[in-house]
């Protein structure tokens, strides 16, 4: 995700997260659950679902493993290519 697009989500806006824990998997949805409002670039926290259970946790991934939801184009993505 650029700059101005990290810095410009808010709380409640729908995206795409991959996990870091499997770098080279596919996106999970997720969705804004915070946002620290810091010079330079702002943190986020993303709620999204834990694996197997209905739990969801907030995860603070870097912008670089963010999408805007939906999908536009996973080509500009090197998680995202095959």
């Amino acid at each position: 995700m650029m700059g101005f697009e990290w810095d410009a989500l808010r709380v409640d806006e729908p995206v795409l997260v991959h996990a870091p824990g499997d770098p080279n998997g596919p996106p999970e949805a997720g969705t804004v659950s915070m946002v620290l409002m810091k010079r330079g670039r702002n943190e986020v926290g993303i709620r999204v679902g834990v694996a197997g259970t209905p739990e969801r946790r907030v995860v603070w991934p870097l912008a670089s493993a963010v999408h805007l939801s939906p999908l536009v184009d996973a080509a500009t993505c090197w998680r995202c290519q095959p």
